[in-house]
């Protein structure tokens, strides 16, 4: 999502980034702040400098990058506000973000990182019907015509790459 974000432009791209860590970004916020409000407005000004700058940076795991970037956006939001500086250790007092809710959370990014891998390691072919079929929501008309494939061989790349992918995963996950 960076990438398409940086590469191309792509505003929803950053969207999806958002909708995906906004709650992580709360959290964490809270974690500092003791208050849900301050910590909304502290996650928004991240992901604003964030769209700013997000591309001057070199992120290899967003997760953990993301984290440090709203602890220190916390820290200092408090070092200006010359507050004493709490951590809040047991986040479940925060109604937006169970232990559950987080795990999920987790679990859901760690499966969407280990697609991601894995749709780079499928034929061409496969990679590309799946992409179209599943992420962009095309029909197999639409992927006929951007591929040049007919039905039974635009079928089979879906099938087969379904498969494939799946077992990559799985071989990811372990």
């Amino acid at each position: 999502m960076i990438e398409q974000y940086c590469k191309e432009g792509n505003s929803s791209a950053f969207g999806q980034l958002f909708e995906r860590y906004q709650h992580l970004g709360i959290a964490a916020s809270y974690k500092y702040l003791l208050d849900r409000d301050t910590a909304r407005d502290a996650c928004m000004q991240v992901f604003e400098k964030l769209y700013q700058n997000i591309c001057s940076h070199e992120i290899s795991l967003f997760r953990a990058w993301f984290h440090t970037v709203v602890k220190n956006h916390c820290l200092m939001a408090l070092r200006k506000k010359k507050a004493p500086i709490t951590f809040k250790e047991n986040i479940e007092a925060y109604d937006m973000e169970s232990e559950e809710s987080l795990h999920l959370a987790i679990k859901k990014e760690t499966n969407l990182n280990a697609m991601h891998a894995s749709l780079g390691a499928l034929e061409e072919k496969q990679r590309k019907c799946v992409e179209l079929f599943y992420l962009k929501e095309q029909s197999y008309n639409q992927i006929m015509e951007a591929t040049g494939l007919n039905y039974m061989e635009v079928k089979s790349a879906i099938q087969n790459g379904k498969r494939n992918l799946k077992n990559l995963m799985q071989k990811k996950l372990g």
